[in-house]
């Protein structure tokens, strides 16, 4: 997803105005630097972070009834943990417990599941 970003500033910062050339030099595009190809890019990547915003939230919604179902300790860790991107430092202060706790408990968790 950094990458999908990276380049996404990249392309939008060459559709600003640049700045003006003192050389003196005549200045244009290349048949090889057109700026539709970089629009037409800017609008594949708009589109791809869409389709991956679409599916973190189908994902997510899976997520929360499977977390749905379970015991409310367990629930509120993997809710913290994995739905609120909480490190088990900051779960276990939510929930008044040590990280050490949390781990153990996420460990057996998944052990079964």
């Amino acid at each position: 997803m950094g990458a999908l970003k990276d380049r996404y500033v990249i392309l939008k910062g060459k559709q600003g105005i640049s700045e003006i050339d003192m050389s003196g030099m005549p200045t244009g595009n290349t048949p090889f630097d057109t700026s539709m190809d970089s629009v037409d890019e800017l609008v594949d990547i708009e589109t791809e972070y869409k389709r991956l915003y679409y599916e973190n939230e189908s994902l997510i919604r899976r997520a929360r009834k499977y977390i749905g179902e379970l015991p409310d300790r367990i629930g509120s860790i993997l809710e913290l943990h994995y739905i609120n991107n909480l490190d088990a430092y900051e779960v276990a202060n939510c929930l008044g417990t040590t990280d050490d706790i949390i781990i153990e408990e996420l460990g057996e968790h998944w052990k079964y599941n």
